[in-house]
């Protein structure tokens, strides 16, 4: 049985699972990262009084904000 399990573990490309496994956890984290972002533009909006509807709008988010901040 041992010596099966050694067959096995020598005759697969380690170089082939390391690169895989690599560009999975890249594409992983990347998602990731943009669902966070999405998701905290989503609480800003909604902490600052918009509505779903403005997230796409005319004016910026960092515009209105500054509108009022300083007014």
């Amino acid at each position: 049985m041992e010596k099966l399990h050694r067959t096995l573990a020598v005759g697969k490309p380690r170089w082939l699972i390391l690169v895989l496994v690599t560009v999975a956890i890249g594409v992983a984290s990347g998602l990731g990262g943009m669902a966070l972002a999405l998701l905290l533009r989503l609480v800003q909006h909604i902490a600052y009084g918009h509505g779903l509807h403005t997230i796409v709008g005319r004016v910026s988010f960092l515009q209105e904000a500054r509108l009022l901040w300083f007014s």
